[in-house]
């Protein structure tokens, strides 16, 4: 299935760039107006952008298909193959510069060796083919640094997908309602902007993972299932566009150690002359096999890291949580790393940043929650803290032993009972998977108790000795 992409044109890069770092996928709260691949195929000169999975390809693709609609003569070109100048050239040469249309795919994946003279080539076509429309991709960050040169073009942004179009691709996949409702609630991000199924290319890879799995409900699927195989399928598909061996398992092992580092410094940017001090510093094997196989501008560009120029920072926050979830899962003692790393030595509390982290390594280490229930002070005569309910509500409960279960179901009802709370509508979806049916008299006695308290209160508001 293909759902229409969200696009909207600018006039400059800055505009476009404070569009997305504003809005997002949550367009709908600007006051730009979206339009359709018709709209975005007018212009002359076109700088597509977006960022890393989002689907600019995708859309050059349909660009092309509405072209070739329209009778006009054109060429799709990826910028990244070692022979795309000559394209250019064969297909202007062929067609003439009065007319027609080329789609150059890619300008931030282009070699750094051929990047100079693929820049000189644009410039020099904008200039001397006034007629030949041109659509160019790329990342927006990867522009900030060649903005000049394509001062005349208008920007057109591609946003991630709103909630309600990951349902619909889902929905229209056969899965129920009430079970994508389900996994979008279990997976939902803590603070994040976004959810990594928002991006078109996952969203995908989920599709495909539940094809070949031949899992008919997603509401079977754990968060833990899902990053693995969104990872490795994107490592493995990095390593074929290059056309060479599977280095997955060694880069995955090094993004692992990557993360964990920037975790522990509660960061999701770091430079990269802070991340080549800890490749410089790391003492392990690890370290010699992965920088003698991989390129570190490889690691940069086509792995699970953006390359921001100065920068670094993962495609998504949740992989670099889900990662370092993983490098603690290898410690000898998980548990005493877990708090070691989370908690807030100052004030005896779990840091609210490593909170989506921890329900990672809870549906790897189930043990760990009991201790981390006893930390929180659920049990005791606090206010627990809000990012903590909201951890326990993203666990997956299958993960959770029976009697754990009853006992977990048990704590959170006296605990709202104490203090008259209204439970949050996602603990509420949590809930029943942990409710066993030996715990009816319980509720019951809850529910009763409660009607009590209300009939009660009733009572002393109509008795006119209580006004």
């Amino acid at each position: 299935m293909y759902i229409e992409p969200t696009l909207h044109i600018h006039s400059t890069l800055a505009e476009a760039k404070e569009f997305l770092s504003t809005y997002g996928p949550y367009h709908f709260w600007s006051e730009k107006t979206p339009v359709g691949i018709s709209d975005a195929a007018q212009g002359k000169r076109n700088l597509i952008i977006g960022e890393p999975g989002v689907g600019k390809t995708m859309l050059m693709s349909k660009l092309q298909e509405f072209l070739n609609s329209q009778g006009i003569s054109n060429r799709l070109i990826n910028l990244k193959d070692t022979n795309s100048l000559d394209s250019i050239t064969e297909y202007l040469s062929r067609n003439g510069l009065a007319r027609g249309a080329v789609l150059l795919d890619g300008l931030d994946e282009v070699k750094g060796s051929l990047f100079p003279s693929i820049l000189e080539k644009l410039e020099e076509l904008s200039r001397t083919a006034p007629d030949v429309a041109i659509y160019i991709s790329s990342r927006s960050v990867f522009m900030n640094r060649y903005a000049t040169s394509f001062s005349d073009y208008r920007m057109i942004t591609i946003s991630p997908f709103t909630h309600e179009q990951v349902r619909k691709y889902l929905i229209a996949e056969k899965h129920s309602e009430s079970d994508v409702d389900d996994l979008l609630g279990r997976i939902m991000s803590f603070s994040h902007n976004m959810l990594v199924v928002q991006i078109p290319r996952y969203l995908w890879l989920l599709s495909k993972f539940l094809s070949k799995n031949r899992i008919s409900s997603v509401a079977q699927l754990s968060r833990n299932e899902i990053f693995e195989y969104f990872i490795y399928e994107k490592l493995d598909l990095e390593d074929k566009r290059r056309g060479i061996d599977s280095r997955a398992a060694i880069t995955k092992r090094l993004l692992e150690k990557i993360a964990l580092t920037m975790e522990i410094y509660q960061a999701n940017t770091i430079s990269k002359d802070e991340l080549i001090t800890f490749l410089d510093e790391l003492e392990s094997d690890l370290k010699l096999a992965a920088l003698s196989q991989l390129n570190l501008q490889d690691l940069f560009d086509k792995s699970l890291l953006k390359d921001n120029l100065d920068s670094i920072e993962f495609d998504n926050t949740e992989f670099q949580e889900y990662l370092a979830a993983k490098e603690i899962a290898r410690f000898p003692d998980p548990r005493w790393a877990a708090f070691t790393f989370a908690v807030e030595p100052n004030i005896g509390e779990i840091h609210p940043s490593w909170f989506n982290a921890l329900t990672f390594l809870v549906d790897m280490h189930p043990d760990l929650l009991e201790q981390l229930i006893e930390f929180s002070g659920l049990r005791g005569t606090k206010v627990a803290d809000e990012s903590f309910i909201a951890f326990l509500s993203k666990i997956d409960p299958k993960r959770i032993r029976g009697g754990r279960k009853s006992t977990l179901f048990k704590d959170l009802l006296e605990y709202y009972h104490r203090v008259l709370q209204w439970i949050p509508p996602n603990l509420a979806s949590f809930l029943p998977g942990i409710y066993q049916s030996s715990q009816e008299s319980l509720l019951k006695s809850e529910v009763a108790n409660a009607e009590a308290e209300v009939r009660e209160c009733v009572e002393d508001l109509s008795d006119p000795g209580n006004s």
